[in-house]
C-alpha cells in the first residue's frame, strides 16, 4: 500500500516539476513577446516578432501581433504620407498665394507713390492688379472646391441622365472655340451600338460632369500644340460608356502623364504659369470618381488622352 502512496506521490511530483517548467518557458514567451513588441513599437522596423518557444498557443499569440503589427506598420505610412502630404500642401499654397498678393502689394506701393500723377500708369497699374486678383480668386476657388470634394461626407444628387444632349453642347460650344483659335475639332460617336440620335443614359449630376469635362476641354484650348486636332470620342465598353478627350501637346511630358492626377503636380514647362495651382486636374479625377466613374491616361507620340468611363444605367446594359 505504501509502495502505491509513494507511485502516487512521485507522479504527482513529476506533473507538478512539468507544469512549472511548462509555466516557466510560457512565461519566458509572453516576456519575449513583451519585449520584442515594445521593441517593434519604438523602432522603425518591419521585423516580425519570433519565440523560441514551441507551445503552440504561444505561437499563435505571436502570430496575432505579428498581424496586427502589420496594420500598425501600414497606418503608420499612410500617417507619414498623409502628414508629408500636408506639410507640403501647406508649402505649395503659401507660395502660390504669396505671389500674386506680392505683386498686388508692389503695385499698390507704386500706385501710392506716383499712381495718382499720372492717370495711364494709374490705369496701367491698376490693371495688373485687377488680374492679379482674379488670379488669386481662382486659386482660392480651385483649393475651396477640392477641399470640399475631398469631405468624406461629400455626395453628389446623381440622377438619370441622357448624355446625348451634354455632348451636343460641347460640341456646339467647345467646337467654336476651338476652330476660332485654329484647332481642328471633331467628335466622334460610335455608330454601334449608339446609334444616330439614341439616347446614352448614365446615372450622374450633369452640372458637376460638365465642369470636369469642361476642365479638361481647357485644358487641352491652353496646352495643345497649334494647329492640331482635338477630338473626342464616344463609345461602348462592356456595360460602361467611354469618353477619350485627345490632343496632341509639346508642353506635358511622357514623365508627367502618371502624376498628372496628384495635388499640387505641375509640368515644368506650365510652372511658369502663375495662375496654375496643379488642383484642376485632381478636381476633375475627384468629381469623376463622385460619379461613380473612372479617370485614367494615355499617351502616344506626344498626344495625351484623357479617358472617361462611366457605367451605364441597367436599361442600357
Amino acid at each position: 500500500m505504501e509502495l502505491w502512496l509513494w507511485a502516487i506521490i512521485g507522479i504527482m511530483a513529476l506533473i507538478i516539476v512539468a507544469l512549472l517548467i511548462k509555466i516557466y518557458i510560457l512565461q519566458k514567451a509572453a516576456k519575449d513577446i513583451a519585449n520584442a513588441f515594445v521593441d517593434r513599437l519604438i523602432t522603425d522596423t518591419n521585423t516580425l516578432i519570433d519565440i523560441s518557444c514551441n507551445d503552440r498557443n504561444m505561437r499563435r499569440l505571436a502570430n496575432t501581433i505579428n498581424v496586427e503589427l502589420r496594420k500598425l506598420r501600414v497606418q503608420q505610412r499612410h500617417f507619414q504620407q498623409g502628414d508629408m502630404e500636408l506639410k507640403n500642401a501647406v508649402t505649395n499654397i503659401s507660395h502660390d498665394l504669396r505671389t500674386p498678393l506680392t505683386s498686388i502689394i508692389g503695385y499698390i506701393d507704386l500706385i501710392k507713390e506716383n499712381g495718382f500723377e499720372s492717370k495711364e500708369k494709374f490705369e496701367q497699374y491698376m490693371n495688373v492688379v485687377d488680374r492679379r486678383l482674379l488670379n488669386l480668386k481662382f486659386m482660392i476657388d480651385q483649393l475651396f472646391e477640392y477641399t470640399k470634394l475631398s469631405q468624406k461626407d461629400f455626395s453628389l444628387t446623381r440622377e438619370k441622365t441622357d448624355l446625348m444632349p451634354l455632348l451636343s453642347y460641347i460640341d456646339f460650344e467647345y467646337g467654336r472655340i476651338f476652330r476660332k483659335l485654329g484647332f481642328r475639332w471633331a467628335i466622334h460617336i460610335e455608330e454601334s451600338p449608339f446609334e444616330k440620335g439614341q439616347s446614352i443614359f448614365v446615372n450622374i449630376e450633369s452640372q458637376t460632369f460638365l465642369r470636369a469635362v469642361g476642365n479638361l476641354l481647357e485644358n487641352a484650348k491652353k496646352y495643345s500644340t497649334p494647329n492640331t486636332e482635338i477630338t473626342m470620342e464616344i463609345k461602348r465598353k462592356e456595360n460602361f460608356v467611354m469618353l477619350a478627350l485627345s490632343n496632341d501637346t509639346n508642353v506635358i511630358t511622357e514623365q508627367d502623364v502618371d502624376q498628372l492626377f496628384e495635388r499640387f503636380y505641375k509640368g515644368d514647362k506650365s510652372r511658369s504659369s502663375s495662375i496654375s495651382t496643379g488642383l484642376g486636374l485632381p478636381i476633375v479625377k475627384k468629381i469623376i470618381e463622385l460619379q461613380k466613374g473612372e479617370i485614367h491616361t494615355a499617351w502616344k507620340d506626344n498626344r495625351i488622352t484623357f479617358i472617361i468611363t462611366l457605367p451605364l444605367l441597367e436599361e442600357e446594359r
